[in-house]
């Protein structure tokens, strides 16, 4: 299991700004317990370059949001790991999602690096890291976060789905967000990193709106969707027609291969699921 550890409390008082790393933990009876804090199977593998921070950082700073892919495929099978990259006054934060991986079937700790343009040996934790994409998808200014990396083997590429949102600069060096959609690039090889420009997904644009007080939004559905996860379905064979349509759960989306165009249809639960196009 990966996690995302996030320290709030410096000098025993709670803020909501933080310094984020990430975590892994491996259970040995299925998942039913986990080991705790500094015991043996559960250790930190991604952190930023340098010493942690002393005092709260303003703003949060560290790396975060991790989402994993085992290539079984590879030998060794090697675990990706995504991960968003909030930087620190030595390496301010640039808006791209960041990659690591690590060889499985050896040894503890699993030996994490990260990806710098090529994998050159920048350890998991204080190694530098560059983009995985050389273009946001969305505005310049924006942000990628909750990227994700899958299989799609009818095409026999690799799909890396993220959420990408724009930002308004509002005073010097302060932004706020307005809007957002989800992205996706494929690449053909994990090993090059080789991901082409993101691309929206249709009918997942979503408005910033602003954390309730009192009152909820008039109509949430257009409010940006964060944290998008794909399920690969396994199996579906490569002469699979392309209206073919796996469910995702547990938000009930369908998604459809439109040719060079991704789509995603949200089905609510007082609407039936359109019949699959013939």
């Amino acid at each position: 299991m990966l996690y995302e550890a996030e320290q709030h409390c410096f000098g025993g008082k709670y803020d909501f700004n933080f310094f984020a790393s990430v975590g892994l933990a491996r259970s040995s009876n299925g998942g039913k317990t986990w080991p705790a804090s500094g015991a043996a199977g559960r250790y930190p593998i991604l952190q930023l370059p340098g010493a942690k921070p002393t005092i709260t950082p303003v703003p949060p700073e560290g790396d975060d949001i991790p989402s994993a892919y085992v290539d079984a495929a590879a030998r060794p099978p090697m675990l990706y790991v995504t991960y968003g990259f909030n930087g620190d006054s030595a390496h301010p934060a640039d808006g791209f999602l960041r990659v690591a991986r690590a060889p499985l079937g050896g040894g503890e700790p699993l030996q994490v690096v990260k990806w710098n343009g090529g994998w050159n040996h920048e350890a998991g934790l204080g190694g530098l890291d560059a983009p995985m994409t050389a273009t946001r998808g969305c505005h310049p200014a924006g942000n990628q976060a909750a990227g994700q990396i899958s299989p799609s083997e009818p095409l026999n590429l690799y799909l890396f789905t993220l959420v990408c949102v724009n930002l308004k600069e509002t005073t010097p060096n302060n932004y706020v967000e307005t809007d957002g959609a989800w992205y996706f690039s494929t690449a053909t090889s994990l090993d090059a990193q080789d991901w082409s420009a993101p691309q929206p997904i249709a009918e997942s644009h979503g408005v910033a709106t602003p954390s309730p007080t009192t009152t909820c939004p008039a109509d949430s559905r257009r409010a940006i969707r964060w944290l998008a996860s794909v399920v690969h379905v396994a199996g579906i064979s490569r002469r699979a027609p392309r209206t073919r349509r796996p469910r995702l759960l547990p938000e009930r989306l369908q998604w459809q291969r439109l040719g060079p165009r991704l789509s995603v249809e949200a089905v609510h639960d007082s609407v039936a699921a359109p019949a699959p196009r013939r």
